[in-house]
């Protein structure tokens, strides 16, 4: 599908591996029970991102999960406008879908964006030195 846009989206890494360290995934995931592994998981996914931006000849779209909180309907009107797809106002009730939802993130799309996520690393800054150090970031 070379003409098919490619949407990504992308999070603080500290609060992306923090929840994923936090959740009790079933089956394989190891990975998601130490913060130096998810911090090197979190870097390749970042390299592979790169490395499609690089190669491919797909339009791609990084969007920050952070961008949208702060402006949920210029991000959305944005998000559509690059997939080509029309606006429709249900976009920001998406909470509102009644269809059942089976991943781990079933509590948060029930319910409308909320801020509380973002920057929820801060108190945990002293635990995650193993994830800093992985990610090659500081504090």
């Amino acid at each position: 599908y070379p003409d098919t846009p490619i949407l990504v989206c992308r999070r603080d890494a500290r609060d992306n591996c923090l929840s994923i360290f936090q959740q009790r995934f079933a089956g394989q995931h190891a990975y998601a029970h130490d913060l130096g592994d998810l911090g090197r998981y979190y870097r390749d996914h970042e390299a592979v991102i790169a490395r499609w931006q690089e190669r491919i000849p797909n339009p791609l779209r990084v969007v920050d999960y952070e961008s949208l909180v702060d402006d949920l309907e210029g991000q959305l009107r944005a998000i559509l406008a690059f997939l080509g797809l029309p606006w429709e106002d249900s976009c920001l009730r998406f909470y509102e879908n009644p269809r059942k939802v089976r991943t781990a993130s079933r509590e948060q799309v029930t319910q409308p964006l909320y801020r509380s996520s973002v920057g929820r690393w801060q108190p945990y800054a002293t635990h995650l030195r193993p994830l800093f150090d992985a990610l090659e970031i500081s504090a």
